[in-house]
């Protein structure tokens, strides 16, 4: 693929026998891998089944999961299933989280993750008039709402 070689992409995609389309999306999955990753791969340590699997986790856990691919003998379906496992969890998580706060504030609540990112997101206070939303607003920020106009 293009990290072995200078050659130019329908010259590969003939040598490989594959679409310049499949060819595209396979330097999509390359270029998400760490350098690490891209070594192992490489190196003939992971397969691009496990690069494929490996290119969902964030930079950070690739170095971390493609070391255990290897020390565990782990299948390119394992690394998937584990991305999953970890991604209910999650999103369990903030399923339990926005029916806690739900019950605290009395308002249906909900706590959504930013796709990709894990430390960012949302937290979203339904309210069905301005009779509620002064109701939150005083409870949240200790504020008599009328003091803000």
């Amino acid at each position: 693929m293009r990290f072995y070689t200078n050659a130019k992409s329908a010259d590969i995609a003939d040598q490989y026998s594959i679409s310049p389309n499949n060819l595209k999306h396979y330097y999509r999955i390359i270029d998400t891998l760490t350098q690490e990753t891209k070594t192992l791969l490489k190196r003939g340590f992971l397969s691009f089944g496990h690069a494929k699997a490996l290119c969902k986790y964030t930079k950070k856990e690739q170095k971390m999961v493609a070391g255990e691919a290897i020390a565990k003998n782990l299948t390119c379906r394992a690394l998937e299933a584990k991305k999953l496992q970890t991604a209910t969890l999650v999103s369990d998580y903030y399923e339990k989280l926005s029916g806690r706060m739900s019950e605290l504030t009395g308002h249906p609540c909900t706590v959504v993750q930013d796709t990709g990112k894990h430390n960012a997101g949302e937290i979203r206070i339904r309210y069905a008039d301005f009779t509620q939303f002064d109701s939150i607003i005083t409870d949240l920020l200790r504020i008599d709402p009328e003091s803000l106009q």
